[in-house]
């Protein structure tokens, strides 16, 4: 294999890299979703570990205090109450009333939530890894 020119060493490429995946700090944080996750890498719809359908907004920090955290992704979760079974419903109503995104009827598209923006109070995974979301301000 020919050598490949990345323009930066292996000190800084790692530098980089850990800046770009460390979590941001925890507080509220004006968020985008940017992509909405409907199926997996092979084409089956999402599943919660309960095997209930789901669907992943991933949603992106924007005018940070901090410009460091812009751009950082953050992926909410959202199970959808099928069947009559509405023990997850509050999840989806937080979500979509966050992003002034009611549906009307019995069905939505999560194609819709593309683009909406709200504010929310995040925090750090204990493995300091991950950002959550933990609740939306209104």
């Amino acid at each position: 294999m020919a050598l490949i020119n990345v323009g930066i060493d292996f000190a800084g490429a790692k530098e980089a890299s850990d800046a770009r995946m460390k979590p941001a700090d925890p507080g509220v944080y004006n968020l985008r979703v940017v992509e909405v996750l409907e199926n997996d890498a092979n084409g089956n719809p999402l599943k919660s570990k309960k095997g209930n359908p789901q669907f992943i907004p991933v949603c992106e920090v924007f005018n940070a205090s901090n410009p460091a955290f812009n751009g950082k992704k953050i992926r909410q979760f959202i199970t959808v109450p099928t069947g009559g079974d509405l023990s997850s419903v509050g999840f989806l109503v937080d979500f979509a009333s966050a992003c002034n995104r009611p549906w009307s009827g019995g069905s939505f598209d999560p194609q819709d939530f593309l683009n909406a923006e709200f504010v929310a109070n995040v925090s750090v995974s204990d493995d300091r890894k991950w950002n959550n979301i933990v609740s939306y301000v209104k």
